[in-house]
């Protein structure tokens, strides 16, 4: 017992040395991560001012201390150029779950291309539509039918979908498909092929979420104890959020990648 123990632990140490090192071994990974940075910093900063600027009087923003008079024109413009950017954001970041999960030693990963990344993304969001839209309608069904059924089920789904998001990302990465989301079959196939695996990667996962957002509340909890204005202490915190992004994402990238078996991929 104390030998398996043994083994799982320098496994899983193993597991999460090489998921926190592999992108330091791309000659050029500090390049693309500057790029990165850059395009999450502009996404995330466009959408976070757009918010402010969409404010009304009982909005926290407008009650902060600091002089800022939201523009329902700004709220607009920022919405959509965030949304842009957010596009090649999550494209790039299925690409890059894509070539990690197909390659095994000395991981290169992919240059930033703007156009295929944007297309990426926006098939990305299509998809999640998708099964939203279908999710909806199906919930809309049963609330028509049985409130408590309705309310049981939504519950489960939801469930099922934070249980099995990180191999949701890995079809659509690996398939482009407008229904990966909606691909149960697939996903069961998968995760059949070694659901040990697939349930240890998951837990690192887990571990990794609550290790980025304690440090991003740490972060923020600090940045807001400084004497500045509102616009001043979003963009410092988007800043920080975005250069935490630019190491944390690929390391979600190398746990997600691997935690499915790539020989049958099509």
């Amino acid at each position: 017992m104390r030998k398996r123990i043994f083994f799982i632990v320098k496994q899983g140490d193993k597991i999460m040395r090489e998921a926190f090192t592999y992108m330091l071994k791309d000659n050029c990974y500090y390049k693309k991560a500057l790029v990165f940075m850059i395009l999450t910093f502009i996404e995330t900063a466009c959408l976070a001012y757009a918010q402010m600027n969409s404010c009304t009087g009982a909005c926290p923003y407008s009650m902060n201390s600091g002089v800022f008079v939201p523009n329902k024109t700004n709220a607009l413009l920022f919405q959509v150029i965030g949304l842009i950017f957010n596009f090649i954001v999550v494209g790039y970041f299925n690409t890059c779950l894509e070539a990690v999960t197909k390659q095994v030693n000395n991981i290169v990963l992919p240059f930033i291309n703007l156009w295929n990344n944007f297309l990426n993304g926006l098939k990305y969001f299509v998809a999640v539509f998708i099964a939203a839209l279908v999710y909806i309608l199906s919930l809309g069904l049963l609330y028509a039918l049985n409130l408590y059924v309705a309310k049981t089920v939504s519950i489960l789904v939801l469930l099922f979908y934070i249980i099995f998001s990180s191999a949701f990302l890995w079809l659509f990465a690996n398939n482009k498909s407008f229904f990966a989301f909606l691909n149960y079959k697939k996903l069961f196939l998968k995760i059949k092929e070694a659901p040990k695996n697939y349930f240890k990667y998951l837990g690192f996962l887990a571990i990794l979420l609550i290790i980025s957002a304690t440090l991003k509340f740490i972060i923020d909890l600090i940045i807001t104890l400084l004497p500045l204005n509102l616009l001043f202490t979003m963009l410092i915190s988007t800043f920080f959020t975005s250069l935490l992004s630019a190491y944390f994402s690929f390391v979600f990238i190398y746990l997600i990648a691997k935690s499915l078996k790539q020989d049958s991929v099509v």
